[in-house]
């Protein structure tokens, strides 16, 4: 039987640095598993038209001495560089943030357009089941230890397919996480578009505003728009257009009429941010081998002020940790 050491559902930044620790720290072997086409998860960079836009999380921050190390890891290695301060430096991804996951992953074992369906408890071991979607084939792939950073609801999804049981505890605890969602609205400009990044430019309607051009990834302008996370609740259903139509009024008032739009884009984050947080940075489920439940909804130290993203490679440094003495 081919048996996994860790498997890691979902490479996001949080499961890649949980893969790299444990590489670091052991020699157990780790297999990544992620639905999308590539690595990254929320580290997502699209091109359109001659634009290059981060679409998902914008930048990167570390309070933490593990993730300030690992940022000026990266910073040596011309990954990221510093983009602005504001109480702490805010770093910028020099390949956009899709880039610097792919760096990240170097080294790894990284299969993508792995869908799981669910998640079983085999007593020796679990198995991850689900569809390749690039062969349209079933899989099954078995493991003694297994790390889960999907979002919450999704990751409680596949236990539940699977019949594995939580403790009404553990379930309750996982379940007081809600999300809120984002509307991005990308637009590709014919000019610059004399922005760098905007925090709330328009309360309660935009909450974020950035031109990839002044981050240093586009060779064109390139607007990033974050609508806010009620807005985007109130609007996320909508088709592309009817979302379009009633938050351009709102852009354009930041924007001006200048530069011309060539082309625009509408991108959802169902589960851009999780709110009420979990004081831990992960948590076991598994009951005679480690089922770890992870990523950014898991802020570890209740005082912490991280970011998303610290909170999701916390949570991954910790979780390899973990896994690399079992």
């Amino acid at each position: 039987m081919n048996l996994e050491d860790v498997l890691i559902i979902g490479a996001g930044i949080s499961g890649l640095a949980a893969a790299q620790n444990v590489q670091k720290l052991s020699e157990n072997k780790v297999l990544l598993l992620d639905k999308g086409r590539s690595p990254g998860g929320r580290f997502a960079t699209r091109r359109i038209g001659s634009g290059t836009f981060d679409h998902g999380a914008q930048f990167l921050s570390a309070s933490s001495r593990e993730c300030q190390d690992l940022l000026e890891d990266w910073q040596q290695r011309s990954w990221i560089r510093p983009w602005f301060e504001e109480n702490a430096v805010r770093f910028v991804a020099a390949e956009g943030m899709n880039g610097l996951a792919k760096r990240v992953a170097e080294g790894l074992r990284v299969e993508c357009e792995y869908e799981v369906e669910r998640i079983v408890d085999h007593g020796e071991y679990y198995a991850a089941e689900g569809l390749n979607k690039k062969t349209n084939e079933p899989f099954i792939l078995k493991a003694r230890a297994l790390f889960m950073t999907c979002p919450l609801p999704q990751t409680l999804k596949l236990l539940d397919a699977g019949n594995v049981q939580l403790k009404a505890g553990q379930r309750n605890e996982l379940e007081r996480v809600k999300y809120v969602p984002c509307l991005a609205v990308l637009m590709e400009l014919s000019g610059d578009s004399g922005l760098s990044y905007i925090k709330e430019p328009v309360p309660g309607v935009i909450s974020w505003m950035a031109d990839n051009r002044a981050k240093g990834i586009s060779e064109t302008g390139a607007l990033t728009v974050h609508m806010d996370n009620e807005w985007s609740s109130r609007h996320y259903d909508l088709p592309d257009e009817e979302i379009l139509a009633q938050a351009m009024p709102s852009i354009r008032t930041v924007l001006g009429d200048e530069p011309d739009m060539l082309s625009v884009q509408v991108k959802r984050w169902r589960y851009a941010q999780a709110i009420e947080q979990i004081e831990h940075p992960f948590l076991n489920v598994g009951v005679n081998k480690p089922l770890l439940i992870g990523g950014d909804a898991f802020k570890g130290d209740s005082k912490s002020s991280a970011s998303k993203a610290e909170h999701a490679i916390r949570s991954g440094l910790a979780a390899g940790a973990f896994l690399s003495r079992f």
